[in-house]
């Protein structure tokens, strides 16, 4: 009779448990991730709700987003979130820098031990002319800084993503290489001491510099942890398994410092033709 009721129970318990997590997993409370976006030189409209859905979708997390980093970034807000997604860059819509209190607001949750995780076109924010700020440069690990020679890109295109470093957290158990969507590869980026640079793509591309180039890195700023991850142009670069696996457990590390979320079978993207 016991063994009859446990099978029956069995059904019941997998339908409790989200895809791919432990019931330990499960028990763990969400990382509360706010998204800063609103300004932007690529399609941020179009990729928000990709990434709204792709942390959904992990079962880890609880998303806000602000389209206001200059009222909503404050001490009080911030002190509200375990980490937090940068999705932006200066325009012409929303020129120069923010106030100082919405910058220092940011800076010094992360120094205090909040985390960062920083996204594709916000490696290139606040580096010129007015909107320069030099801070900025060290909260990210460096990245695209026009303004001293670094950072570009060849035309987009498909390429493969490599491991360098399989020993952390975000990458332990990943495939020696998975091959991403067509995306932008950025090269010639600026790496700042005590740069950890965790998986590299080879910029092959006619156009590129042959050299294997630092696409995804972490740091320490203060007590916080940046996972700083170049990939990710446009929507369609952002719905490949690995980029999307990157900034589930690059999101969770910079907030907890441990990464739950399970690898699947395959990373891979689709071809192009």
């Amino acid at each position: 009779m016991q063994a009859a009721r446990r099978a029956a129970l069995l059904p019941l318990a997998l339908v409790l448990l989200s895809p791919g997590r432990s019931r330990a997993e499960e028990s763990l409370p969400k990382v509360k991730l706010l998204v800063i976006t609103g300004s932007h030189g690529h399609d941020w409209k179009g990729t928000v709700p990709i990434l709204e859905e792709l942390y959904k979708a992990c079962g880890r997390f609880d998303v806000t987003v602000t389209l206001d980093p200059k009222k909503d970034l404050n001490p009080e807000n911030l002190a509200r979130f375990d980490a937090f997604l940068l999705h932006y860059k200066e325009t012409r819509e929303a020129p120069g820098r923010w106030p100082a209190e919405a910058e220092n607001a940011l800076v010094d949750a992360v120094r205090g031990g909040k985390g960062l995780v920083v996204l594709h076109y916000a490696s290139s924010a606040f580096d010129e002319g007015k909107a320069s700020w030099p801070e900025y440069e060290k909260l990210i690990g460096g990245g695209w800084r026009r303004s001293k020679g670094h950072g570009a890109h060849a035309s987009m295109y498909q390429f493969r993503v490599n491991v360098k470093d399989a020993d952390h957290p975000i990458t332990q158990g990943l495939p020696a290489s998975f091959l991403h969507a067509k995306d932008e590869l950025y090269h010639k980026l600026m790496m700042l001491e005590g740069n950890r640079v965790l998986l590299e793509g080879l910029d092959d591309h006619e156009k590129g510099t042959g050299k294997k180039e630092p696409l995804v890195w972490i740091l320490s700023y203060g007590k916080g942890r940046v996972f700083h991850n170049a990939l990710g142009h446009d929507a369609g670069a952002m719905k490949g398994g690995g980029f999307q696996l990157l900034m589930q457990r690059g999101a969770e590390w910079a907030a907890t410092g441990k990464v739950t979320v399970p690898v699947p079978a395959s990373l891979d993207s689709a071809p192009v033709k």
